[in-house]
């Protein structure tokens, strides 16, 4: 779980990347507000991961779901889904697409429809 100690930590001490991939997105809620079990988004190359140690079935990865990702300046693609256990995604089919954002703070925000997800990337 990430501590708010450790989340003011990457709000404040890290500089953020607008460009993509980002290594990992850490889960935030709108508006910035704290979330108690965010999910992770790993990304290498053209795979990714999510991840949650709160709620992960793997003792020791936490993986909720794992497949590929296609990363353009305006969308983000998840791609051969497999999922171990519903993540922020919450829905079962193998591709789902959402609009990419960036805000000036870095913030990165997936929107598909009237779902709007956001996420603090640090590039490790």
């Amino acid at each position: 779980m990430i501590t708010s100690s450790y989340k003011k930590l990457l709000y404040f001490g890290l500089l953020f990347s607008a460009s993509l991939p980002a290594q990992i997105w850490f889960q935030i809620g709108l508006g910035n507000t704290e979330l108690s079990c965010p999910d992770q988004i790993h990304i290498q190359g053209n795979t990714y991961q999510i991840k949650n140690e709160c709620y992960g079935k793997e003792a020791y990865d936490f993986l909720l779901e794992k497949g590929l990702i296609a990363l353009s300046k305006d969308s983000v693609e998840f791609r051969e889904r497999n999922i171990t256990q519903r993540s922020f995604l919450q829905e079962k089919s193998k591709t789902m697409t959402f609009r990419f954002k960036t805000l000036s703070s870095g913030e990165v925000q997936l929107e598909q429809g009237q779902r709007v997800f956001s996420f603090i990337p640090v590039d490790l």
